[in-house]
């Protein structure tokens, strides 16, 4: 895979997570709309550990996509 390819899969990764983390902040029982499940009895801790968990993805994404749109360093071009 190239590193454009690449690049565009991992900005997509992260707008992915982070239209996810803002749905969670403004939606926070979503988990309970659609699965049924309350894994907190709606205190809000685990919708909390998931925005945390989805923004860190989301800029984890957002720098590696970054990282592979960046052209090679001198020291790649030295290698060719």
């Amino acid at each position: 895979m190239s590193r454009r390819v690449r690049a565009r899969v991992e900005a997509c990764l992260a707008g992915a997570f982070g239209a996810a983390a803002i749905v969670t902040l403004v939606w926070r029982d979503w988990i309970e709309a659609l699965t049924g499940f309350d894994p907190d009895r709606h205190d809000g801790a685990v919708e909390l550990l998931i925005v945390v968990a989805l923004a860190a993805l989301c800029v984890g994404f957002g720098l590696a996509s970054r990282a592979d749109r960046r052209p090679p360093g001198p020291a790649a071009a030295a290698e060719r």
